[in-house]
């Protein structure tokens, strides 16, 4: 089990085989190859946006969070308030920031995520103790493969973070996204 940002972890995509490989692979052969060639690119979503933020901010801290996501936004002198999102100054901004943005919504959203786990007792005692995001890469049956666990507890075993967009549905999602194969 090894530290390793998740920019690291995911430039050895190519050489090992992952979870998120797999399903797709499950899902459709054709669609794993033409994903492992580059001719369909891996599109980020609002929603793994918000995942990867919550990630960041809930299991390895403030400051992880803050060094891989830009938030908030270039102030306007004779304003006082921030450039609006369509402006060349905005522009320039988020252009030096080489990291991820997320609105003030997003930013909103992830800190109340990370409130309400912070105020949830069980999850606390799952993330008291323990390491954020572990890589092990090892070989099965001759594939090279590898993991970043969310966290991993002492005693407890591997814990898996899962963000959604609404908790009644979310027993469709582990579904389709294949939580329990």
């Amino acid at each position: 089990l090894q530290s390793e940002p998740a920019e690291e972890y995911h430039a050895h995509a190519k050489q090992n085989q992952s979870s998120h490989q797999l399903i797709n692979f499950m899902k459709c052969p054709h669609l794993y190859y033409s994903k492992y060639l580059g001719l369909i690119p891996n599109e980020q979503t609002d929603a793994m946006l918000i995942g990867s933020a919550a990630h960041a901010r809930i299991l390895e801290g403030r400051e992880v969070y803050e060094n891989e996501f830009a938030t908030g936004g270039p102030i306007n002198p004779s304003t006082g308030k921030l450039f609006g999102r369509n402006t060349k100054a905005f522009e320039e901004w988020l252009k030096e920031q080489g990291k991820p943005f997320l609105s003030a919504s997003k930013t909103k959203l992830v800190e109340n995520l990370a409130c309400g786990v912070a105020h949830h007792d069980d999850a606390v005692d799952l993330i008291l103790y323990g390491r954020a995001e572990g890589v092990v890469r090892t070989d099965y049956c001759g594939i090279p493969c590898q993991i970043r666990i969310d966290w991993t507890h002492p005693h407890r075993g591997l814990v898996d973070l899962k963000t959604c967009k609404n908790l009644d549905k979310f027993v469709w999602d582990a579904r389709d996204y294949r939580y329990f194969n």
